[in-house]
């Protein structure tokens, strides 16, 4: 494929996916140059552009969104360029890889707990005869001279149909 020159009908050639040139009239394909990490070269005679949040783009990549970030990562930023780049999913969420934000990232389901770089569908269950630990902060004030503010952490354990309250 091509563009045709009008001056003398002949067919001049383009970069095929995966490459880009930043000159115009090429002889021929082999001027044309691999595409850079982190970018996509759709070809033809577009130039490199970054590669999509969510995604990484090895040398030669040919569309911004081909190689999604792997199940347990996930990455906002663009224009990486290997999949180690991308971010591990945080604890209690978990990752199919393409998401492109933070917002995106699925919370564990109820009665599973997910470590951080879980992949979908690798949800962990809570040990048997307990629920996964839910963490309540209180918030205390006491006045007096002055103004002290303290927190505390209630944790519950649910074990054999009894609440065990700590204070920490």
């Amino acid at each position: 494929t091509g563009t045709v020159n009008p001056g003398n009908n002949e067919t001049t050639p383009k970069c095929p996916p995966g490459k880009y040139s930043l000159k115009s009239g090429l002889v021929g394909q082999h001027e044309c140059l691999d595409c850079p990490a982190g970018k996509a070269c759709l070809g033809g005679e577009n130039l490199p552009v970054p590669c999509d949040p969510g995604h990484f783009c090895p040398e030669g990549t040919t569309k911004p969104d081909q190689y999604s970030c792997y199940p347990g990562t996930y990455t906002e930023r663009t224009g990486l360029t290997s999949a180690s780049e991308c971010s591990q999913c945080p604890k209690g969420r978990y990752c199919a890889g393409d998401e492109k934000k933070t917002e995106e990232l699925k919370k564990c389901s109820v009665g599973r707990y997910c470590e951080r770089g879980t992949a979908a569908g690798k949800e962990k269950l809570c040990p048997s005869g307990r629920s996964c630990i839910l963490i309540i902060p209180f918030l205390s004030l006491s006045l007096s001279l002055s103004l002290s503010l303290s927190l505390f952490f209630f944790y519950l354990y649910l074990r054999d149909s009894y609440i065990l309250l700590v204070i920490l």
